[in-house]
Order: structure tokens, then C-alpha cells, then sequence
């Protein structure tokens, strides 16, 4: 009879066996080493995390074996400042803040870093006719051109310049050259050429061009108050305020627009409108004593003398800072203007003698 040690009713276990523990071992061995191998440090991760104390958050910071990163090379040298570079944009917010003198003074200093510079010549000529110093721009204009032959501003400009000056048919021609060098500056071409056939008495080829340069840019104002200009010349009253009109819509603080507006408006014995809108321009330029008289000549003409004579006043008092030659021509032009309204209002012939004479005087 085979006795059985165990104990009643106890099944028989595994761990009983030596082979069993033996297995187990193994088992428990393989584990730990697959433990340490998941958690070992890897040398070569995309990214590592670390934590930001300023802000308490983690952050990324992607390595340069990540792809799209822009990894810095240690031997790459810093390029240093280019002094004409440097010299140039110091002189371009110089004449942007309308500080021209000492814009010309950057500008110079690029120049003597890159003699060979055409467009530090033309902005340096641009600062310089900003100042009324027109020799000295044109010889930068010049000098611009035959550095650059292919740029069209400083041929433009030297036709600015000659236009100016009262050279019309050389400017004419820059101006002709500067736009069949370069169509995108077409408006501004045939703006100034309008203007200049206008000078010329040619009225009805400078409406062409500034009716070409408002179908190149409709929605710029000069070729409208330039065409308005023209249209008072021909004593075209109507149209004259259409395009005036038009080109204060655009840019409603141009003064000059506001002055033609009102003498059209007179000449069409509009007189309160002629008030109104040259009141709108001595308030945009109150130092020009221009329209002081202009506003003067108008109460005159709607019969308001006492409005005329202070208005006669003030511009007399303005114009005490002209030279003589301009505050000459200027009462000149004056007195005609009264002496025209005095044959078209024989009635108004005392109130319009009696300002005669303070400008006379």
C-alpha cells in the first residue's frame, strides 16, 4: 500500500517541484530585463522636453535632426553691416521726415562709399529740390542718368526740373523719353506735359494729356485739378468746377483745388459758393495772402464791403513776409482783378476804389 503524504484533500501544487522554481527564476529575470531595456536613455531623441521656470510649462525644443529645422553652423561667419547700406536708409527716413538737409548729408556719405551709385545721385537731387536748390539737383539728375542710362526717374526729373525752370519743350522731351522708358510712371508723365502745354496756350492738346492720365489712374486727383486748371484758361467755367469737384473728392485738404473752385464759382457770379469754398482754403493755408484777396474781391462782389476790407487787411498783413517782387506782383494782380469786377459792377465802383487804394498804399 502506497502511503501519500500530503494532506487530506489538498490538490498537488506546481511549486512543490525543484523544475517548477527553476522556470519561475527565468521568468522573473527576462521581466527585469525588459524593464530596464524600456527605460533606458536615448542618446538620439527628436525631441527633448524640459520645463521653462520662468513660465512652469514644458516646452519643446526640436534638435536639428528633426526635419524642417534650420540648425546653425558654428563655423558660418556673421556678416557685418554694409556702411553704404547702412548710410543709404538713414538718408531715405532723413528725406521721409522731411529733414532734406541732413539727408543730403547721408546721402553724401553713400555716395562716397559707392561713388557709382545712380539712385543715392537721383534721391540726393530729390532732397535737393525739396530745398529749391535746382542746379544742384539737376547735376545729380545728370549725373544719375549716366550712371544708369535704363532708369527713368532721373530723366524724369530733369524734366521736372526744365518745366520748372520755364524750358518747356526740353522738358517736354524728358518727359516724352522718361515715359517710353518705363509705362508705369505714364501718369505722372502726361500730368506734367498737360501742365506744360497749358503754359504753352496749347489748351486743347493739354486737356489730351491729362484726359490720358486720368484714363491711366482715375483715381488720382492732380490730372483732375490739373485739367480744371486748363479749363479756366478757356474760360470754361463748368467744366472747370466739375473737375474740381472731382479731384476734392479724392483729396479734399488740396487748397489750391478749393482757390480754383471759388474763382470758377465768381466767374459764374456764384458768389456765396465762391465765399464758402475759398474760406475752406485760407483755413487749409491761412498764410496765404492770395486768398485773402481773392475772398476780399468776392464780398465786394456780393456786396458785403465791410467782409471785403478786413479780408483786403488780413492779406496785406500776410503778405509783409514776401520779397518785393512777389508781394509786387501780387498786389498787381490784385488791382486788376478789381478793376475787371469794377467794368462788370459799375456799382460797386466806390466800395472797389476804396480797396484800390489800400493796396495802393
Amino acid at each position: 500500500m502506497q502511503l501519500n503524504h500530503e494532506p487530506p484533500n489538498k490538490p498537488n501544487s506546481i511549486f512543490s517541484k525543484p523544475q517548477t522554481w527553476l522556470v519561475i527564476g527565468l521568468i522573473l529575470i527576462t521581466a527585469i530585463l525588459i524593464v530596464l531595456f524600456l527605460n533606458r536613455n536615448d542618446p538620439v531623441s527628436e525631441a527633448e522636453v524640459t520645463e521653462d521656470p520662468a513660465k512652469g510649462l514644458e516646452t519643446v525644443s526640436t534638435s536639428s535632426d528633426v526635419e524642417g529645422s534650420s540648425p546653425i553652423l558654428p563655423d558660418s561667419p556673421i556678416q557685418p553691416p554694409d556702411p553704404y547700406v547702412e548710410a543709404y536708409q538713414q538718408a531715405t527716413v532723413l528725406f521721409e521726415a522731411g529733414q532734406y538737409e541732413d539727408a543730403i548729408v547721408s546721402y553724401s556719405e553713400a555716395i562716397s562709399l559707392d561713388p557709382e551709385s545712380a539712385s543715392a545721385f537721383n534721391d540726393r537731387g530729390n532732397a535737393y529740390t525739396q530745398l529749391g536748390d535746382l542746379d544742384s539737383a539737376l547735376a545729380d539728375y545728370e549725373r544719375a542718368a549716366e550712371l544708369n542710362p535704363g532708369l527713368p526717374e532721373p530723366i524724369f526729373n530733369q524734366g521736372w526740373i526744365k518745366k520748372t525752370q520755364g524750358e518747356y519743350e526740353e522738358a517736354l522731351n524728358f518727359f516724352r523719353t522718361a515715359g517710353e522708358m518705363s509705362p508705369l510712371i505714364g501718369y505722372d508723365v502726361s500730368t506734367n506735359r498737360c501742365l506744360i502745354y497749358y503754359e504753352l496756350g496749347e489748351f486743347e492738346q493739354a486737356i489730351n494729356e491729362c484726359s490720358a492720365a486720368i484714363a491711366i489712374e482715375p483715381a488720382r486727383y492732380w490730372a483732375y485739378a490739373s485739367r480744371a486748371i486748363v479749363y479756366l484758361g478757356q474760360e470754361n467755367y463748368q467744366d472747370a468746377i466739375s473737375d474740381y469737384q472731382q479731384s476734392l473728392l479724392l483729396k479734399a485738404d488740396d487748397s489750391d483745388a478749393l482757390w480754383g473752385l471759388g474763382w470758377a464759382n465768381y466767374k459764374l457770379n456764384n458768389y456765396d459758393t465762391a465765399i464758402e469754398v475759398t474760406q475752406q482754403a485760407i483755413d487749409l493755408n491761412p498764410t496765404e495772402p492770395r486768398l485773402r484777396f481773392n475772398l476780399g474781391l468776392f464780398y465786394v462782389a456780393a456786396d458785403s464791403s465791410d467782409k471785403a476790407l478786413g479780408a483786403y487787411q488780413e492779406g496785406i498783413s500776410i503778405s509783409e513776409e514776401l520779397d518785393d517782387e512777389t508781394r509786387t506782383d501780387l498786389f498787381t494782380t490784385a488791382i486788376e482783378d478789381l478793376q475787371d469786377l469794377a467794368e462788370n459792377k459799375p456799382e460797386a465802383t466806390e466800395e472797389i476804389e476804396q480797396m484800390i487804394t489800400l493796396l495802393q498804399n
